[in-house]
């Protein structure tokens, strides 16, 4: 392995003159600096990363804790993140809990035996048993919750996404375009879930807007699950049964706002199964922004989740406690926001 003495030797300088020209430290002249990093490329000297964190007391790595990567929104993250810190000499761990509620405070403890410098937990719901291990343990490394649900462990830092926002404008939105009878059709209920309903509720009722437990749909996305919760299925060859349900059931109304857009794409296919056109005669929003969403027909109009923004805003948490493990604990919010296309439109005299 080549090694800055192998380079201060040919250049004729001392090693401290190479650190300082791989740096591009201003204290070297141009001329200097150019010279020794063309004899570190001819070489092929690479700088050893975990030797230069390890002088500061630091792996140079960082662990992610997320739920899943089935979902898009979840997959942009870690790509924003894995760009974020190839711009920085820090690496990344990445582990996955997969659904599995009781063995998060286990994975961060494993990550942590890895040597990591901190680790953002991302997407995950905490129940009270976790945030109370979490509390009573003694932790080496800071830990940011981004986008994590339940009961958060005290004194942490923490990145959440405002979903009212984005709801909220697109109740407004439908009532502009004169809707008046605004239904939700949602998934299985949870957390991150309810927040949506509450908000898509208090929207309602800022417009004076027909409200109440009747204005939510559930579906689910699996015949089974949907059996047990005792709601209607949202599955290839049932869909269309679901939507004729809905229709009969809420006959005046004319717009959804969907939970996700994997439903609301559904709903406009299975309207469409059943004669009736989106925009022309329903108006479908989604939520979450995922890329299909600007090539179906009609191109769907959404609330997008800022994954950028929120992954961003995580990871320069985590770099500030990283630095500064004395600083309070910060909870930054990040609001979701309308993404106007095609699938709204004024409803039938």
């Amino acid at each position: 392995m080549v090694t800055i003495k192998d380079i201060a030797k040919k250049a004729g300088v001392t090693p401290a003159t190479v650190s300082m020209a791989l740096r591009a430290d201003s204290r070297i002249s141009e001329k200097r600096m150019r010279q020794i990093q063309t004899i570190a490329e001819e070489l092929g000297y690479h700088p050893n990363f975990m030797a230069r964190g390890l002088q500061r007391g630091r792996s140079m790595t960082i662990g992610l804790l997320a739920n899943t990567l089935s979902l898009e929104v979840a997959t942009r993250e870690v790509v924003c993140l894995e760009k974020i810190l190839s711009e920085t000499d820090f690496k990344m761990y990445v582990s996955f809990a997969r659904g599995r509620r009781d063995n998060a405070f286990d994975m961060v403890r494993d990550l942590i035996s890895r040597g990591v410098d901190g680790i953002i937990l991302s997407r995950l719901m905490i129940s009270e048993e976790i945030q109370e291990k979490f509390n009573s343990a003694k932790l080496r490394v800071p830990l940011v919750f981004s986008r994590s649900y339940g009961i958060l462990p005290e004194n942490v830092d923490n990145v959440f996404c405002d979903y009212t926002v984005g709801v909220r404008d697109a109740v407004e939105h439908l009532f502009e375009l004169g809707h008046r009878n605004i239904r939700m059709i949602i998934a299985r209920k949870g957390s991150r879930r309810e927040q949506r309903i509450t908000g898509f509720l208090d929207a309602l009722r800022e417009f004076s807007l027909p409200n109440d437990d009747d204005s939510i749909f559930a579906v689910d996305t699996t015949a089974e699950k949907a059996k047990h919760a005792q709601s209607l299925p949202m599955v290839p060859g049932q869909v269309v049964e679901s939507m004729k349900v809905f229709r009969e059931k809420y006959p005046e109304c004319t717009a959804v706002l969907c939970g996700n857009d994997l439903i609301a794409l559904v709903v406009i296919q299975a309207m469409n199964k059943l004669g009736v056109k989106v925009p022309e005669d329903f108006s479908v929003i989604g939520f979450d922004n995922i890329l299909a969403t600007n090539y179906s027909q009609p191109a769907l109009t959404t609330i997008n989740q800022p994954s950028d923004k929120i992954m961003t805003e995580s990871a320069d948490q985590l770099f500030r406690r990283i630095e500064n493990r004395d600083c309070p604990p910060e909870h930054k919010v990040i609001p979701t926001e309308l993404i106007l296309r095609e699938s709204t439109a004024p409803p039938k005299s």
